[in-house]
């Protein structure tokens, strides 16, 4: 009779994330920005122990100031499963005003025509309202329309328009 003696040999590989984590490298959590400059504010960098490290944002503006304050909200997580998070406050200022686009600046009318309202249009930095208004400084062939544009921030520019008429007005 023969015995057949076998052998088997397994090798148990444990894995442990107990000491596995993300940090996020220093970063300012309150910043004051012109809204113009947000893009510059690079997002923070985070490690781990545990492979690369994939950082998600998410933003939302709130009201507050006259341009808000914009939440970032970062989430960072590894190949392991770990993650951690870092909210930044940036508080919105603008100090940029706004500017006139698509503008008609002579205007040419009969003696007998109608004065138009050619309303320019306007854009602003900060993506606010934006109020326009206007006064007419009549002369004695033209009137001036002095088109002015001011933001929730109260930052203004003009623009004058020239309304020329061959009847003295």
């Amino acid at each position: 009779m023969k015995i057949l003696t076998m052998t088997t040999t397994f090798m148990l590989l444990i894995i442990s994330n107990v000491n596995a984590q993300i940090t996020f490298a220093p970063h300012p959590i309150e910043i004051k920005a012109n809204v113009e400059e947000i893009s510059n504010i690079l997002a923070p960098k985070a490690n781990s122990n545990c492979g690369e490290v994939n950082i998600e944002l998410d933003e939302k503006v709130f009201s507050g100031g006259c341009a808000g304050v914009l939440v970032r909200e970062y989430r960072a997580s590894d190949s392991c499963g770990n993650f951690a998070s870092s909210t930044q406050f940036i508080h919105l200022t603008d100090t940029s005003a706004p500017v006139f686009v698509n503008t008609t600046a002579e205007i040419q009318i009969g003696a007998e025509g109608e004065i138009p309202l050619l309303t320019p249009g306007v854009s602003d930095a900060g993506k606010q309202d934006v109020s326009l208004k206007y006064e007419d400084q009549v002369l004695s062939e033209r009137i001036n329309r002095v088109w002015t544009a001011e933001d929730a921030c109260g930052n203004k520019s003009q623009f004058v328009q020239t309304i020329w008429h061959k009847a003295k007005l």
